[in-house]
Order: C-alpha cells, then structure tokens, then sequence
C-alpha cells in the first residue's frame, strides 16, 4: 500500500510540485491538495476521519486517513495495531499560528529528516513500523504576494501569480498581512489597493501613472477617541539576533527606528532572514515575521515591559479610519462631491476620506480604510512581494492602471499627538512623525476573510 507523497520538485522558480504516488496525479500549489487526498482515500474504501479542530490530543487508529484543519497544536499517539497485516498511521493537518505537532518519541524520520511545522501549510504525515515520512503543500490560507479578486456580487477569492483569473473576476488588490498571523483575531487577512489615493478622484484613486498625489492628514487637533502611540521598540545594540520579548528596549520613535524588508540590502534581520535593515547604524526595529513565517510576538508589544504607545502594535486601522471620517464635518458633502477639499484647517481629514470614498469591483465606499502603522509595517517587510505581483498585473494588462510602491513617505492612521501621525518612509524603513498638515502618499486596506 503505497500511500507516501513523493518529494518535492524544485523546479528553480519557487514553485514547488508534488508526486502523489498513490493519485497517481502532480499537483501545484493551488489549495486543492487536501480535497484532492481526502478524495483518492474515499475512493478506495479506506475511512476518512475528519477532526476539524477537536481532538487535538488523540490516539490515531491504524489504516484511516486522520483529518485536520488549522490547528495550533496537535499531540499525537499510535493506537494498537491489527495484527496479521500491515498497519499505517496517516493523518493530515494545516498549521495555524505558531503550530506544534509532537509525536512519541519511539518515532523516528525517515532520513533523519524532521519537518519544520510552520503556519499555512498542509502536513500529510505516514507513520509505518514507527518510521514517518511527511510531504508538505501550501495551505489555504492566502499568503502575502496572492491576488484579491472580486466580482460585481463582492464574493472575493484569491489566486496566486501565474494562474488563470476566471472569467467575471476582477484584481482588485494584493495581500499584505497574511491570514496565519490573524492580527485581528478574525481569520482575515489585508489587502492593499493596487492604486494610490486622490483627492481629485477619490472614488477610483490614482489612474495617473506619472503623477503620485500627496495627501493631507488633516488639522492640528487632539482627537481624544485615538490613541497616541510615541513608542517603538527595537534590538538593543543592534544586534541581528532576536531579542527576548521580555526584555525589549523601548525609545521615543523621533529617534528614526528602522524596519527591515525585502527590499534591501543592508545588514541582515536576525529573526527574519527574508528582510534585511536598509544600513548598519539605525536602530533596528523588530520584523513582524520570524524565520519560519511564523509572527514575531516583538513586533506585537502591548504590555510591560513594553508599552501600550507601541505604534507597531496598532492594526486598528479600521476603527481609526472611522473616527476620522466621523470627525470630518468642514465639507458637508464630502461623501457624495466629485473632489475632496484638500485642506488642514477645521474637522477635516483627507487622507482617511480618500480611503473611505474609494471602491472597486465588489467593494463599497467606506469599506476600505487608511492602514494603522502596525499594518504599514507589514508592507514593508515584505515590498519586494508585493510589488513584484502589482508589476505582474502591469505586465499581464490586468492591473487597470495600478502602480507599485514607491520608496516614498507613505502615511498611517496611527496619531502620535495633537499635531502630528506616524508616517512610513519606504525607501530606507524608517519610522518618521510628520506634522498632521504635512502631505504624503495614501495606499488604501481592505480586510478579507
């Protein structure tokens, strides 16, 4: 009974294809892997146990196929074993945040080779004569780089580069904060608008390729429903290595905390190898991500030792957006007018106006919004990605006039005071503070699940 999943090929691109010897079938990452096994076991009579999420302390019985969704930790032991004929435990799970599977120790891998379990993968795991061998597939969870798409009903799906956009869809953004880090305790993942944001026409955003038009924040008022986050931690010394999240160095963000990314080329991000800090002398800020792609709770610090002024822990982009909009009284008819008055003086906020009147196939006015800097973090460390799927929407003529990030300042919903919001500059990574009547880019957010 030739039930293992052959390795993996490398075919030089990052893709990966699998072998399922038993399928007798190749498959690429398209998320229909775990169907597709569930299926080939069914058809040939053996059980198929499906767990959901419950039971994730279990004794596996022999010759059935064990099914799991996400789930953070599975522990597993092997149940007696029919005698007179071969017995194989098989089970099957995707990794949520942070997963840990453990096995008795009796367990040995084949090759000495033991899988890394990490979040928004698929795990299929075959157990024979206390030997395991383990294929891994890509999860459904949507991952940074995929592409939103929406149609005119506003069903939303997500397909990867290269895959064939089925007709009556349309691209409407680029994931930026993965599901697996559920940094809203919702499932949802963020999307960016593939197009920057415009006080002239603020319904569509940018369409001029050319021009990028820099937005106020609005006037010098306290807004006493937000918070004011004046804190950031990084790595004591500047030190490559991840730091322990009890014992942070906390500085006032005026001092040009540096976050890391994909995009450059300086000294490399000890807890996330994929992203590297623009230069060797700035205070290195924590990545949201660690090497595995799993969160790095430093990024997330709300608590002592840190503070609750942590401008990355705000992921409230929504909320801010909303109290801003509310407070937006000097145009009346700023919903409904074919431009936005672009102003700092009285009740008025532009920047988070743009992202409320903005909308695409599939989406309303008022359900995108201007990111908190917690989020912009993210499209930070990992720009190359996304930029990389927005120029393949150039490219394929499928990006309706859609244009990359730019290394420019680029403006988050998160206040520090009266006069002054975080600003992110993506051109080095830098966390800098803007005076609220100073003008920066806008890129709009969307949550999915």
């Amino acid at each position: 009974m030739d039930r293992n999943i052959k390795d993996a090929k490398d075919l030089g691109t990052g893709e990966l294809i699998y072998f399922n010897s038993h399928a007798k079938a190749t498959y690429t990452n398209d998320g229909s892997i775990l169907e597709d096994i569930i299926s080939s076991f069914k058809q040939d009579g053996y059980p198929v146990i499906e767990h959901g999420t419950e039971d994730t302390t279990f004794t596996l019985t022999p010759n059935a196929l064990h099914v799991w969704g996400k789930v953070n930790t599975l522990t597993l032991t092997l149940g007696e074993e029919t005698e007179s004929i071969t017995n194989e435990f098989i089970f099957i799970f995707e990794g949520s945040s942070n997963p840990v599977l453990t096995l008795p120790d009796t367990i040995k891998w084949a090759d000495d080779v033991i899988p890394l379990i990490v979040p928004g993968k698929i795990y299929y795991i075959s157990i024979l004569n206390n030997l395991a061998v383990f294929s891994v597939f890509e999860g459904t969870d949507t991952q940074v780089g995929d592409i939103c798409l929406a149609n005119e009903s506003g069903d939303k799906i997500f397909i990867k580069v290269g895959d064939v956009i089925p007709d009556g869809w349309t691209p409407i953004g680029v994931v930026v904060i993965p599901e697996s880090h559920d940094v809203y305790g919702t499932g949802e993942c963020a999307v960016i608008s593939l197009h920057g944001m415009s006080t002239e026409t603020p319904n569509t955003g940018n369409l001029n390729n050319e021009s990028v038009p820099k937005i106020i924040w609005g006037p010098d008022t306290e807004i006493s429903a937000l918070s004011n986050f004046n804190k950031v931690p990084y790595i004591a010394n500047n030190s490559s290595e991840q730091v322990s999240v009890t014992n942070p160095t906390i500085i006032g963000i005026a001092d040009y905390v540096y976050l890391s990314s994909d995009n450059f080329t300086g000294s490399t991000c000890g807890h996330d190898t994929a992203a590297k800090y623009y230069g060797t002398t700035g205070k290195s800020a924590p990545s949201p991500y660690l090497t595995d792609g799993s969160r790095n709770t430093l990024y997330y610090q709300t608590s002592s030792p840190s503070t609750t002024s942590n401008a990355l822990s705000d992921f409230n982009g929504m909320g801010n957006t909303n109290i801003l909009t509310g407070l937006a009284t000097a145009q009346s008819d700023w919903k409904t007018a074919t431009s936005i008055t672009h102003k700092s003086d009285g009740n008025y906020y532009p920047a988070a106006c743009c992202c409320w009147r903005y909308h695409t196939t599939g989406t309303n006015q008022g359900d995108w919004y201007l990111p908190a800097f917690g989020e912009l973090g993210y499209m930070c460390a990992r720009l190359n990605i996304i930029n990389e799927t927005i120029w393949y929407l150039v490219d394929a003529g499928l990006g309706l006039d859609c244009y990359p990030i730019t290394g420019d300042y680029y403006w988050s919903s998160s206040e520090l005071n009266s006069t002054a919001a975080c600003n992110l500059e993506m051109s080095m990574g830098y966390l800098e503070i803007f005076g609220k009547s100073s003008k920066a880019n806008v890129r709009a957010f969307l949550r999915v699940k």
